[in-house]
């Protein structure tokens, strides 16, 4: 559901800024800290930040990062042509890692779940809503979006530990919702230090601050400053919204994040913020829970233990019993 790396890089970098906002800038973690920032990697711009004793270990760390991104990006990126995903869909029948495996698996599972909210077999579908967003000057004909949908069937993906094949010619998968998450989660089993990783909007809180305190998450206002600031450690939190990707049309903000039975961009929410220990987790659990009603969305949310804030049309903002309890 993200945008291609042929999209403006300077609207990759505000729906970056615009997403979940890791603020570290005032806090001591008894070490020097280090950033860095990479935009080469998911189609949007990542930060990694660390305490370290010298700007030798930092950089040590970094190239760690950047690597294990550049190799998780490379596996699901649907238009390089040498990933895992460029292959299975365009080949229908493809060897996958292990990397690939576990996403398709969570991926299924939460197909299963929502009963569709979260599909990754709509790449039909959101490819003709991201030629609109990079160049169309009106919106995807209603009878093209019915014509995609009708090759989104998860059924039609078949995959086991070594290989995927889709039986529908006609379908290919998209990655957005989850390999994000995915690669969050991949970094973080890599590291044994205090950090936070913010791949455009994905927060991942490693650690803690000098002392034992958290590290500080703010969650963006869709019109503009911040709902909240949450404390967090080995946790993630990631935030669904419909100001991060969009293109306006006669006044009309058509957003990122279509419902897999309207076809268009979901029109509940403004933001739906999750707050899990596993990145991949929250990614799956922010997208669905934005095309889903808030007592479905809370039911699933508590199934997976994890916390959700949801901010309506109105800017109301509803919580899971537990949210309270990460915020300052």
């Amino acid at each position: 559901m993200r945008k291609s790396r042929r999209g403006s890089i300077k609207k990759i970098i505000i729906a970056a800024l615009l997403a979940v906002t890791s603020l570290t800038a005032f806090s001591s973690c008894g070490q020097k800290r280090f950033s860095e920032t990479y935009t080469d990697v998911f189609d949007t711009v990542t930060t990694f930040t660390a305490c370290c004793q010298n700007k030798n270990k930092f950089a040590e760390l970094s190239q760690t990062v950047h690597d294990e991104l550049k190799r998780i990006d490379a596996i699901f990126s649907i238009y390089n042509e040498k990933s895992s995903a460029f292959a299975i869909n365009t080949e229908k029948n493809a060897i996958i890692c292990d990397d690939m495996y576990q996403v398709l698996l969570v991926s299924r599972e939460f197909y299963d779940k929502t009963g569709g909210k979260l599909n990754i077999a709509m790449g039909s579908v959101l490819s003709l809503w991201h030629e609109f967003r990079e160049n169309g000057r009106s919106l995807p004909e209603k009878e093209a979006l019915m014509s995609a949908s009708a090759h989104a069937d998860m059924d039609n993906l078949h995959f086991t530990d070594v290989n995927a094949a889709i039986s529908d010619p006609d379908m290919t998968l998209d990655f957005g919702a989850v390999a994000k998450g995915y690669a969050a989660d991949a970094v973080s089993r890599l590291l044994d230090c205090d950090f936070i990783l913010n791949i455009g909007g994905n927060v991942y809180a490693g650690g803690h601050k000098e002392g034992g305190s958290k590290w500080s998450v703010g969650v963006e206002n869709p019109d503009g400053g911040l709902l909240t600031v949450l404390a967090a450690s080995d946790v993630s939190v990631v935030t669904s919204g419909d100001y991060q990707r969009y293109r306006e049309l006669n006044g009309v903000r058509y957003h990122h994040i279509i419902d897999s039975e309207t076809l268009y961009p979901s029109v509940l929410y403004r933001s739906v913020t999750i707050i899990h220990t596993s990145s991949l987790i929250a990614d799956a659990l922010s997208t669905a829970l934005f095309c889903m009603d808030i007592e479905s969305g809370r039911a699933l949310a508590l199934e997976y233990g994890a916390e959700a804030l949801w901010m309506k049309n109105d800017g109301t903002l509803v919580r899971t019993d537990g949210f309270a309890n990460y915020e300052k």
